[in-house]
């Protein structure tokens, strides 16, 4: 399914329809290439259609230590010098951002499917590193 869908990583998982089943299956490695188990559950009605529909599949998403994430990586052995490093090159960058016009406008493209060309934000760079949205929006990445 992946390299049907022209991925470069096989997803641990995807929301499928086939042959009259609909939900998630995730990928066994334990399984032959053309194999697929259903739940009962996923059984909605009898179909003699073979064509799978993928609507979804897992990607990876952005995530962020919080502080249940930082005590077990802790706790795993994770010296607290690493996570302290961590939110100063952090707070470095976002002080970094809110100063550097180009830097701001680097942040907002790489976080959002931004398509304006830079040039055109440059008569309005005074407002925009000034707005409280835009600033957010910086920090936030999103």
């Amino acid at each position: 399914m992946a390299k049907s869908l022209g991925l470069e990583y096989v997803p641990s998982a995807f929301q499928i329809r086939y042959a009259g089943c609909k939900g998630m299956v995730a990928v066994d490695p334990e399984l032959l290439e053309m194999e697929i188990c259903v739940r009962p559950s996923m059984k909605k009605f009898d179909s003699e259609r073979g064509t799978m529909d993928v609507l979804l599949h897992a990607a990876p998403v952005p995530c962020f230590l919080n502080r249940q994430v930082i005590m077990l990586l802790s706790g795993l052995g994770v010296p607290d010098r690493v996570f302290m490093e961590m939110q100063d090159e952090t707070l470095m960058r976002a002080a970094h951002v809110l100063v550097d016009f180009k830097e701001a406008f680097g942040e907002i493209v790489t976080s959002y499917d931004f398509r304006v060309p830079k040039a055109s934000l440059e008569p309005c760079r005074s407002l925009l590193m000034s707005d409280p949205y835009f600033r957010l929006a910086i920090l936030t990445g999103g």
